[in-house]
């Protein structure tokens, strides 16, 4: 018997996607199962530029660093096997300077060095496969993109490579301008030489 609907092929995949600035528009003209990779964002302090840069990023279970705390002194764990990420907005959010002084603080890093501007928020520009991709937790969503559109984050099942790791921006404040200091998609790279602390 012959195919009912012989002209329809199989749905074009999209190699990469990239959100635009209105969550509303996200998706919109894009079914979110054709796309392969995504590009997201990672936010996380200048005290893990060095491992990061050597290893990629890497889920709670093999870094041993939580970043939540309740107020209660208490944690309210990640799940150990990801590494969340989101929009470029929600991400340099999330890595806001009290993320800075809870990291400093595991380190025992001397607290003035933040406010010197020796430690900062670094934002990690990423291209991911969306076969990774699962809802972060907090959105209560069933999808990956669901997850996204609602709660700007998302979560990614494993490990980082560092070839996935397109740009990385230094960040001092969220409502700042960013400066660029690493760039994989230009052939002149741009590097950034950390203070040893």
């Amino acid at each position: 018997m012959e195919s009912q609907f012989p002209h329809v092929s199989e749905p074009t995949k999209i190699r990469l996607y990239e959100l635009g600035k209105d969550p509303k528009e996200w998706f919109k003209d894009v079914p979110p199962d054709s796309i392969e990779t995504i590009i997201l964002y990672h936010g996380t302090t200048s005290l893990r530029f060095e491992s990061i840069s050597d290893q990629g990023l890497k889920p709670r279970k093999e870094t041993g660093i939580s970043t939540y705390e309740l107020e209660n002194g208490g944690r309210a764990e990640s799940q150990p096997d990801r590494i969340y990420l989101g929009s470029r907005y929600m991400a340099k959010r999330l890595a806001c300077k009290e993320s800075i002084y809870r990291h400093a603080y595991h380190e025992k890093v001397d607290f003035s060095k933040i406010k010197d501007g020796q430690v900062f928020v670094l934002l990690f520009e990423v291209e991911v496969d969306t076969d990774n991709l699962v809802p972060d937790e907090d959105s209560y969503q069933k999808t990956w993109h669901e997850s996204l559109k609602t709660n700007r984050t998302c979560a990614y099942k494993g490990n980082i490579p560092k070839k996935r790791i397109r740009k990385i921006w230094k960040s001092q404040d969220p409502f700042e301008h960013d400066e660029l200091i690493y760039d994989a998609t230009i052939e002149q790279k741009i590097y950034l030489t950390l203070p040893k602390i």
